[in-house]
C-alpha cells in the first residue's frame, strides 16, 4: 500500500471534509462563546509579557531568554523545557497580541483533533468511528486547552497525536519509512518534555508502535516486538532518563502547592480514579460491554477467543495510559486540562468496543452511538459555558487595563490591594502588564494579611518592597485596585481614602472560587 495513492487529495476529498468540518465546529465555539477576542487574562498570559519584554526592551535573545526561563522553572521544581521553548518561539513571532495567540491555539486544537483522526483512519477505523474518537479526546472540560493560552497540555496533546499519525504512517510507507520514524521518535521526545505527565505516557507510545506492527503487517507479536525492538529502547532511554531527573535532581514536591507526587493515599488515589474515568465516559464502557456480553453464546470456546483476542489490546492500553496518571495526579484531582493524556486510553477503548459491536450485534452499536451522541453533546454544553465564562473573564480584564491606561498618566501612582492567599498570581500578572505592556511602573502593593505569609512576602518581594507605606502623601495615589473581596476590608481601614474624589469602576465575571461573578474595583481620582 503507498501512502500516496491512500492520501491522495485528502483521500477523494475526506480528508479535506473532516478538516473543514473540525476547523468549523472548533472555531464557531471559540468565536461564538467570545474567547477567540477575549484579550488578556491574569492567569498565565502574564509569562507572554514577560517574555515579549525580555525579547523586545531588553534585547536578549533567543537562546538567552530560553534557557533563564527554563533554569528558573527548574527552581520551581518543574521539568518542561520544551514547553517554554515553545512558549518562547511563539512570543518571538505573536509578541502580547492576544487575538493572534488566541487564534493560534485554536488552530492547535483544530490540528490535534484532526491528527487524532488520520490515526484512526489509518489504522482501519471508519469516517465516523475515527471522528467519534477524535472528539471523545479533545470535547469537554478538557477543551480548555484550546482557548486558555497557559496549559502545557495543549503542545503536549497535539504532539502526541502527531506523533501517533508518524507512528502509523512509518508501518504503511515504504519510501518515506525511515522520514517518518523519525519524525515520530522526536516528536515523542519533545512531547515528553512539554510537562512531566507526558513522560509517563511514553511506555504506553512504545507498546502502540509495537501493536501497529502487529495489526497493520500482521506480525506475530515476538516478530513485532524484534521489528520494534530499537524504539522500544530509544523510548525506554527517554523514559528512564527524564524520570530519574525528575525523580533525583528537579524532585516530585515542586514549589506550587497543588502540584507533584506526595506518597501514597488510598482515598486520594480512588479520587483521581473516579475523576478520570468520569471524564472518560465509563458508563459507556459498562453499556458496551453488556452490549458484548449479548452476545457471547454458545459455544463459549468459539466466540469468547474471538473477543478477547479485539479488546486486550486496549484494555491493556488504557490501564498503562490511565494508571500512571491516576498515581501522578493522586494529590492535586484529575480536573479540565489534567484529564490529558490519560482519556486517550479510555476514548481509544469505546471506539474499539463501538468497531466489534458495529460488526456482530447492530442493534447494541446504534444503542452505543446514542449514547456517544448524547455525551458529546452535553460535553459540547460543558466546552462552550467554560469558554464563554473564560471569554467574560478576559473581557472584564481588557477593560480594567484600557481604564488604567486611559485615566491614569504614566508617573502616577497606583496602589493595588489584594489578598496573595486567593490572588497570588493576579498580583504577579496585573504588575507585569502595566510595567511591560501600559509602561505603568510607578506601583506600590498592599495586603490585609500578616506579614510573615510566604505569599504576601513573595509577592512584596515581586514589587521591591514598594508598600503603601513609602507613600508618605497618601494623596499622591492617582489609582487604587482592589482585587477580589477587598473592598470592604479597603474601606474600612483607610481614613486616608476619600471616596468622593475617586471614580468607581466595577468590573465582573471574575471568575474565583466558584463564583464566576467575583469584582474587581477600581477607583481613580477626579
Amino acid at each position: 500500500m503507498k501512502i500516496s495513492d491512500s492520501i491522495s487529495f485528502f483521500k477523494k476529498y475526506n480528508y479535506l471534509s473532516v478538516f473543514l468540518f473540525i476547523l468549523i465546529f472548533w472555531f464557531f465555539i471559540l468565536s461564538a462563546s467570545g474567547s477567540l477576542f477575549s484579550g488578556y487574562h491574569f492567569t498565565d498570559d502574564h509569562e507572554i509579557t514577560h517574555i515579549n519584554y525580555n525579547l523586545t526592551v531588553q534585547k536578549l535573545g533567543i537562546f538567552q531568554v530560553t534557557s533563564q526561563w527554563i533554569h528558573n522553572d527548574l527552581l520551581t521544581g518543574r521539568f518542561r523545557p520544551f514547553y517554554y521553548v515553545h512558549r518562547i518561539l511563539a512570543t518571538r513571532l505573536l509578541g502580547v497580541n492576544f487575538g493572534w495567540w488566541s487564534f493560534y491555539t485554536g488552530m492547535l486544537g483544530v490540528l490535534t483533533t484532526f491528527f487524532l483522526f488520520i490515526f484512526c483512519q489509518l489504522i482501519r477505523f471508519s469516517i465516523s468511528e475515527a471522528l467519534l474518537f477524535s472528539f471523545l479526546t479533545t470535547l469537554g472540560a478538557q477543551s480548555a486547552i484550546w482557548w486558555q493560552l497557559g496549559p502545557a497540555e495543549t503542545i503536549g496533546t497535539f504532539l502526541l497525536a502527531a506523533a501517533l499519525v508518524f507512528a502509523a504512517l512509518s508501518e504503511l510507507s515504504s519510501k518515506y519509512k525511515s522520514l517518518y520514524e523519525i519524525l515520530f521518535v522526536f516528536l515523542v521526545l519533545i512531547m515528553s518534555l512539554s510537562k512531566e505527565s507526558f513522560i509517563l505516557v511514553i511506555p504506553a507510545i512504545a507498546l502502540i508502535k509495537v501493536w501497529l506492527s502487529y495489526h497493520l503487517k500482521t506480525l506475530v507479536w515476538h516478530e513485532s516486538l524484534k521489528k520494534n525492538s530499537l524504539f522500544i529502547f530509544i523510548l525506554g532511554l527517554f523514559f528512564t532518563v527524564e524520570l530519574l531527573l525528575v525523580k533525583f535532581y528537579i524532585g516530585l514536591t515542586p514549589e506550587i502547592g497543588y502540584a507533584g507526587v506526595e506518597g501514597f493515599s488510598i482515598s486520594r488515589t480512588i479520587s483521581a480514579t473516579q475523576n478520570l474515568s468520569q471524564a472518560g465516559y465509563w458508563w459507556i464502557i459498562l453499556a458496551c460491554f453488556i452490549g458484548i456480553r449479548l452476545t457471547i453464546k454458545p459455544p463459549y470456546s468459539y466466540s469468547l477467543p474471538q473477543i478477547v483476542n479485539v479488546l486486550y489490546f486496549p484494555i491493556i492500553l488504557l490501564f498503562l495510559v490511565a494508571v500512571p496518571q491516576v498515581l501522578l495526579y493522586a494529590k492535586s484531582g484529575i480536573v479540565q486540562r489534567y484529564t490529558f493524556p490519560g482519556i486517550l486510553g479510555y476514548s481509544f477503548l469505546i471506539i474499539s468496543l463501538y468497531n466489534y459491536l458495529n460488526k456482530t450485534y447492530q442493534v447494541a452499536a446504534k444503542l452505543i452511538l446514542l449514547l456517544i451522541m448524547i455525551s458529546l453533546s452535553f460535553n459540547l454544553t460543558v466546552a462552550w459555558d467554560a469558554a464563554h465564562t473564560f471569554a467574560k473573564e478576559g473581557k472584564s480584564t481588557t477593560a480594567l487595563l484600557r481604564t488604567i491606561e486611559a485615566k491614569i498618566k504614566v508617573n502616577d501612582r497606583i496602589l493595588i490591594v489584594s489578598n496573595p492567599h486567593l490572588s497570588y498570581e493576579w498580583s504577579f500578572s496585573l504588575k507585569k502588564y502595566l510595567n511591560y505592556v501600559s509602561n505603568r511602573n510607578n506601583l506600590y502593593f498592599h495586603s490585609y494579611v500578616n506579614k510573615n505569609n510566604f505569599f504576601f512576602q513573595k509577592v512584596e518581594s515581586f514589587y521591591e518592597h514598594q508598600n503603601l507605606e513609602r507613600v508618605q502623601n497618601k494623596n499622591d495615589v492617582q489609582c487604587v485596585v482592589l482585587f477580589p473581596y477587598q473592598k470592604d476590608i479597603f474601606l474600612r481601614n483607610s481614613s486616608w481614602f476619600l471616596r468622593n474624589k475617586f471614580e468607581e469602576y466595577e468590573f465582573g465575571n471574575f471568575n474565583r472560587n466558584l463564583n464566576k461573578n467575583t469584582k474587581i474595583f477600581l477607583y481613580c481620582k477626579k
